[in-house]
């Protein structure tokens, strides 16, 4: 059984136990801005507070992109210190990153740049294809970085050598 919610920028679906996000902007390479970020936030709230829902798995639409960052059209007519009084991704931590206690993992296929390789790499991750032909997002060190975040700096790999 499959349900479907309704969003501006992402499409959220629900196949058994699984949640599926698509950030659904293609023509713009997925890339993030305010409304993505609302649009992601509730989304992860909805699927946190659903005991029926497991483990969620964020992706990019279309062939081009994961996600290729912020979006910059957004920010071009914001001073910055505008931009940092407003502190754009205080949402994504706030509410994303420190309350979703599930896990989620994040299906890569082409570009993650800026933010959309930070989004990639706050997900649950087992070096999957990190570095593949379709996959240009992060020089092995961020991605060292990341896993070191995650577990302590207690068996911290490169990326793409599995366990």
């Amino acid at each position: 059984m499959s349900t479907e919610s309704t969003y501006e920028t992402i499409l959220v679906e629900q196949k058994g136990a699984v949640t599926l996000i698509t950030l659904n902007r293609p023509q713009a390479l997925n890339a993030l801005n305010a409304q993505v970020l609302a649009d992601m936030i509730d989304a992860f709230g909805k699927f946190q507070a659903d005991s029926s829902q497991l483990c969620a798995v964020v992706t990019g639409a279309g062939d081009k992109a994961f996600a290729a960052g912020a979006d910059i059209k957004e920010m071009a007519d914001k001073a910055g210190a505008e931009f940092y009084e407003q502190d754009f991704f205080s949402g994504w931590t706030n509410q994303l990153v420190k309350v979703v206690r599930k896990p989620w993992i994040a299906a890569v296929h082409g570009f993650a740049l800026g933010g959309g390789c930070e989004v990639a790499m706050m997900a649950e991750t087992d070096g999957g294809t990190w570095g593949s032909k379709t996959t240009q997002s992060a020089p092995p060190c961020a991605t060292q970085t990341a896993l070191r975040r995650k577990d302590g700096g207690k068996g911290a790999r490169s990326a793409g050598q599995g366990r």
